[in-house]
């Protein structure tokens, strides 16, 4: 710590000589000798406070930095994002151990909450909807089918009360296999089976004995999903239609297929586009495999990261986990990581931030 310092110390003597030092690296391009020291002392610090949490976090850290200074665009979430991630992690691991036992708390109340009003969504009452939206979804026959809670989607919030399912074992019994009930309607009622098959993956891992209540949660999870209910028809009346599996990929596989393609290449492979960059980029070539529609997230979270972060970014990551606690069966908040892995390989949840907020904070706890 005491050679850190002094070495952090250098660093900011040092900071007016680095005009002059992109004098010569940035040759006949034009520059402004005022922001380089600057940016220089954020992102040096947000790279430097990422390291003394974890190592791992500082390689992450300075890759996104890296690409903030190759490409720009990236300034935000390349400079702040592993920052940012070390920072919250720093906090959870200082904080008194009330504070987390309270966290836990809200976050089970909260998920019996989002279930709750999850009831009057499914019977078609308009709540966070403006009027515009709502008239839309009438038009469109999804209203009173799309149950989102307070999160915007359905799927997302079937995979927040997914991860919530092995989190609620913290509770004493009876009241954990209450919750975890309670959070199973609100799963059936999202109609998702995204978050189905995450919530019986955590509960299976804290405890394997209540294996029937996973396999009840499956079958109605598949039947609610598989077999929709149809708008009233004048010949037959209402009527049932059986989903295919082509349709509940909704060309997932094909965006898939194009961004591995794009992050196999050389020097991709590797150390990746950058973070953030599927965000930006994946807009101007989607058209150029032939997708039909321009995607923002390629709905699965393991390769968007082999995109953006590449060899050197999962290493990182496989390092980062590697030196965390043994995972022990039982343990809920493993659990609660597991059912985040599963949702991670057909969606995108580490971008709710609800979502990789309660993640992040299963893993700041086990690094307690």
């Amino acid at each position: 710590h005491v050679m850190f310092s002094a070495l952090w110390l250098w660093g900011l003597a040092l900071l007016p000589a680095t005009a002059l030092v992109l004098a010569f690296w940035k040759r006949n391009i034009a520059w402004h000798p005022r922001w380089p020291a600057a940016d220089l002392l954020h992102i040096g610090a947000g790279i430097a406070f990422a390291g003394v949490v974890h190592p791992a976090l500082a390689v992450l850290a300075l890759q996104g930095a890296a690409w903030w200074i190759k490409a720009g665009w990236l300034r935000i979430s390349g400079g702040l994002q592993w920052p940012l991630i070390a920072t919250y992690l720093f906090l959870i691991i200082q904080a008194p151990l009330w504070a987390i036992h309270g966290a836990v708390a809200l976050m089970l109340t909260m998920g019996v909450a989002q279930t709750a009003l999850s009831l009057p969504q499914s019977l078609g009452h308009i709540m966070f909807y403006s009027r515009h939206q709502a008239d839309k979804l009438k038009s469109a026959g999804f209203l009173g089918k799309y149950v989102h809670g307070t999160l915007g989607h359905r799927t997302g919030l079937s995979i927040y009360l997914a991860l919530l399912i092995p989190l609620a074992f913290l509770a004493s019994p009876p009241w954990s296999l209450v919750l975890a009930t309670i959070y199973g309607v609100g799963i059936l009622l999202t109609m998702s089976s995204v978050g189905a098959v995450s919530g019986v993956v955590g509960l299976l891992w804290v405890n394997p004995d209540l294996w029937p209540y996973g396999l009840a949660l499956l079958v109605l999870g598949a039947t609610v999903r598989m077999v929709k209910p149809q708008t009233p028809d004048a010949q037959y009346g209402h009527y049932l239609k059986v989903r295919s599996l082509d349709h509940l990929f909704a060309g997932r596989l094909d965006i898939w297929r194009a961004t591995l393609s794009r992050a196999l290449s050389w020097p991709a492979w590797l150390r990746g586009f950058g973070p953030g960059a599927f965000d930006q980029q994946g807009r101007l070539w989607n058209k150029e495999y032939g997708l039909k529609e321009i995607y923002r997230e390629v709905h699965n979270d393991y390769l968007e990261f082999f995109y953006e972060h590449g060899l050197i970014g999962i290493g990182s990551v496989l390092l980062f986990f590697v030196s965390l606690r043994p995972f022990k069966m039982g343990d809920p908040l493993v659990g609660v990581l597991l059912a985040f892995s599963v949702a991670m390989l057909v969606n995108f949840p580490c971008r709710v931030a609800a979502l990789g907020g309660l993640a992040l904070f299963c893993v700041g706890v086990l690094m307690r």
